[in-house]
């Protein structure tokens, strides 16, 4: 396959999968269906096995574009649900913390 072709089917499973998102409103995220899309062609046969390094991504750019979807996965969130996980974390914390230093009747100086 030439390196042409493998990026834009690339692109193309990117494109397809952020109008999805759109529509969905963002339900269904778009990385998803990237990924889905990208799985059933190269389980399918009907891409090559090598496809991302044919179409140009090499090590580097796929450790940047891991970082920009664990932060699109972050952005996704509501800002109530990360207050909720918030809170939770540091009722979970501050809950061990204390169960670790006041265990027995006497508080320890840490």
């Amino acid at each position: 396959m030439h390196p042409a072709m493998a990026f834009f089917i690339l692109m193309a499973f990117l494109a397809l999968g952020e109008f999805v998102s759109v529509k969905t409103r963002a339900i269904v995220p778009s990385i998803l269906i990237f990924l889905i899309l990208l799985l059933a062609g190269v389980w399918g046969g009907f891409l090559p096995k090598e496809i991302i390094d044919l179409g140009g991504f090499s090590e580097a750019m796929i450790e940047v574009i891991m970082v920009v979807i664990v932060v699109n996965m972050g952005s996704s969130l509501s800002l109530d649900s990360k207050e909720r996980m918030e809170n939770c974390f540091n009722w979970t914390w501050s809950n061990s913390w204390n169960s670790c230093c006041y265990s027995s009747n006497r508080k320890y100086d840490i």
